[in-house]
């Protein structure tokens, strides 16, 4: 729950992890720990601008599914 509330955060802040670290009320380091956790997860690098894509988009299609049920 923790990363996906990250993720979505990571995002919406267009990867500040900075802001991130602040919007969370959360240490930059444990930021930084769960977006590399997401990355070992998915096997994504957020760094990658098609990969980053594909994973907002899985996260956006997530957060519609979720709405749907």
């Amino acid at each position: 729950q923790e990363l996906l509330k990250t993720l979505e955060s990571y995002f919406r802040n267009f990867g500040n992890l900075r802001r991130v670290s602040e919007e969370m009320f959360t240490h930059y380091n444990t930021v930084v720990y769960r977006i590399k956790s997401i990355q070992e997860a998915t096997g994504l690098d957020l760094h990658d601008a098609d990969q980053r894509f594909l994973l907002e988009l899985a996260l956006y299609l997530h957060r519609y599914e979720r709405r749907e049920s």
